[in-house]
């Protein structure tokens, strides 16, 4: 999927201040057949003008949905799509390049982990990447932190509060046929201080691009994302 599709953006995001990635949600309901049947704008934290863009672009793909006793069957689930913003070249306006598309289960309750005041005091920051397992009621099962070579050295105490926070989380899972499904998501929780470098790109491996983003990442889905050749270019 990753740069599969991409949009001009120049027109309506003149003049907006534009970030450098962007995470887009929608809530998903897919029929049998796998057409779209609706699609709710989760949230519009990068505003209305991008998810304007976007939304006839993601209308495009084609999705396969859950299977209930071996047949597709309508499945609702999140799409959660992650954007990077880049200027056009001779232009004032931005390209947004898609870098990572998701399906999976929504979360409804997040608590955000606080900055120990230990690692504040020895200037510690870093990226702590945790598994996040979610059973059919979308109470957590299992935390467990994932480790990246570059990321192993991170202090102690920002792990502690991460594994504390997730554990109060709770999902509203992805469901095939009125039935909710077990899922799973990885979560970047990004610990930074004022004037230092932003340790906090993901790294997903497996040859992705590397991308920003303060969402959970979605690694089960009973919902598989099948674009084509599909390439949206807007005015």
């Amino acid at each position: 999927l990753l740069a599969l599709c991409c949009i001009t953006s120049a027109g309506i995001l003149k003049g907006a201040p534009i970030p450098h990635f962007a995470t887009l949600a929608w809530k998903l309901s897919l029929d049998s057949s796998g057409n779209i049947t609706r699609l709710d704008l989760l949230n519009d934290e990068v505003g209305s003008a991008l998810y304007d863009k976007m939304e006839p672009v993601v209308r495009g793909w084609h999705f396969t949905p859950g299977k209930l006793d071996g047949q597709p069957a309508p499945t609702n689930t999140l799409l959660t799509v992650v954007v990077t913003l880049e200027p056009v070249v001779d232009d004032d306006g931005y390209r947004a390049r898609i870098v990572s598309a998701k399906t999976g289960g929504t979360p409804t309750h997040v608590v955000m982990p606080t900055y120990p005041a230990e690692a504040i005091r020895m200037l510690h920051d870093g990226l702590v990447l945790l598994k996040i397992d979610h059973d059919v009621d979308g109470h957590i099962v299992s935390v467990n932190r994932i480790t990246q070579k570059e990321r192993d050295r991170v202090d102690r105490n920002l792990v502690n509060a991460s594994l504390a926070a997730a554990k109060q989380w709770t999902f509203d899972p992805e469901t095939v046929g009125g039935h909710p499904v077990a899922g799973s998501v990885v979560m970047p929780f990004c610990f930074t201080l004022e004037g230092r470098k932003d340790p906090c790109v993901f790294n997903p491996g497996d040859g992705q691009e590397p991308f920003e983003t303060a969402r959970p990442i979605s690694q089960t889905s009973v919902v598989a994302i099948d674009t084509g050749s599909s390439i949206a270019h807007t005015p």
